[in-house]
């Protein structure tokens, strides 16, 4: 059996409060590097985010560390039609959901991401959403 999921990463820069692409940056030991002015490597403070190989439904990219707005379907918890922002973290091997700051440890494949989700910002640049 062939995985065919896109492996990428984006990472926040700390020092200038931005998102950085994968271009600028390489992973080596767990931690983004970038080069200096005479090319040699040097490594970065920044939070490494993966795309989780999902996509919303306007077609953005689904990242680690990306703020999520969900419409509930019917279960034991919401009426159908409720909202609910939720934060995205990679654990035990998968992507999952975090609800109103709390790791409930909900695997992000059992979210119907259909016509459901819109990724609407991320836990860096939009603090006030998590």
């Amino acid at each position: 059996m062939k995985m065919s999921r896109e492996i990428k990463f984006r990472a926040w820069d700390n020092d200038a409060n931005k998102m950085r692409t994968e271009d600028c940056f390489n992973i080596r030991y767990g931690k983004a590097w970038t080069w200096d002015e005479w090319g040699t490597p040097r490594p970065t403070s920044w939070e490494i985010m993966q795309y989780t190989g999902l996509k919303d439904r306007r077609g953005q990219e689904i990242y680690d560390g990306d703020v999520i707005k969900m419409i509930a379907f019917h279960n034991d918890h919401h009426q159908k039609g409720a909202v609910d922002y939720a934060s995205i973290y990679f654990s035990h091997g998968q992507f999952c959901i975090a609800l109103d700051g709390h790791k409930i440890g909900t695997p992000l494949f059992h979210v119907k991401l259909s016509s459901s989700v819109e990724v609407i910002g991320n836990i860096h640049e939009n603090p006030e959403l998590f």
